[in-house]
């Protein structure tokens, strides 16, 4: 029979997408979920105490014993009690991802403003099939030019 999960453990799952190891990132997406990033603790500190709680240098992940012990620390830096860094875990509950919003852009987002083939359209089948276009040639102007690009033809004295 399986025991229930304290409320911290519970996040502590949330925040690993349910596995029992946390990954630094994890570590500071939880900290920025918390509200805990200020003045005081920066994201950089949280990798700081991420890299000090580890087992090892190799390591990548932490378990829940140093998850706690890297909340002693946050709770030392931010100097709070550890139980108020717990409880602001707590009521987070689970990660909070936000993304940009993008710019309103004139000459992308207003319609009115295209111009060219976004407004009357490029060449189709249906063009071929009403005798506008009759080979590739009516669609691209494959006239000589010179280096500078200006185009010239060549024209024949018949006489």
């Amino acid at each position: 029979m399986e025991r229930e999960l304290t409320p911290i453990e519970a996040a502590f799952k949330a925040f690993t997408n349910g596995n029992n190891e946390m990954k630094g990132t994890q570590f500071s997406r939880l900290c920025k979920s918390c509200g805990l990033i200020d003045d005081k603790f920066s994201t950089i500190d949280a990798d700081i105490i991420f890299n000090k709680v580890k087992p090892n240098s190799t390591a990548r992940t932490i378990y829940f014993r140093e998850f706690q012990k890297g909340i002693d620390e946050i709770a030392r830096k931010k100097g709070m009690l550890a139980r108020d860094v717990v409880q602001k875990i707590c009521e987070t509950k689970k990660p909070i991802f936000t993304g940009t919003k993008p710019v309103y852009t004139r000459l992308y987002d207003d319609k009115s403003t295209y111009t060219g083939c976004m407004v009357r359209g490029g060449p189709n089948i249906v063009d071929s099939q009403l005798g506008k276009i009759t080979s590739l040639a009516d669609v691209c102007d494959r006239a000589p030019a010179d280096v500078r690009g200006v185009k010239y033809r060549l024209y024949w004295n018949t006489d």
